[in-house]
């Protein structure tokens, strides 16, 4: 880290000891959309930090975890699925020599959202 982008992130640092976890969330996601990475570090490293002081080891917790990993295994697997099949399908395509795909670059990203069951059957981001 450059000696402008430390003393930024010291500066920061000390004014984010003030915020919520959730506030520090919000912050690293808005700097994270404008590129400002030093704000992302600093807010995400105090975020961890909160967290880390505050966590408890309990059965709910182990079992929250695990569950958590269900979930993304169960995510993982899923996206490996699709990719192996779309790049099948690509793959087709090339060979067929698809005038589509000739001077096509494709970029994907995959977001996981994760959903618990509400009461009334719906569903909300969890």
């Amino acid at each position: 880290m450059q000696k402008k982008d430390r003393e930024r992130y010291l500066r920061l640092s000390d004014k984010f000891e003030a915020y919520s976890i959730e506030r520090l969330e919000e912050i690293a996601i808005r700097a994270n959309e404008k590129g400002d990475k030093v704000k992302v570090e600093t807010a995400l490293r105090e975020r961890e930090y909160k967290l880390n002081q505050s966590f408890e080891w309990t059965p709910q917790s182990k079992e929250r975890f695990f569950c958590l990993n269900r979930k993304l295994i169960d995510c993982f697997e899923k996206l490996k699925t699709e990719a192996a099949e779309t790049l099948a399908l690509l793959q087709q395509r090339i060979d067929k020599e698809d005038d589509f795909l000739r001077d096509l670059e494709t970029e994907i990203k995959v977001t996981p959202y994760f959903y618990e069951a509400c009461e009334d059957g719906g569903f909300y981001n969890s």
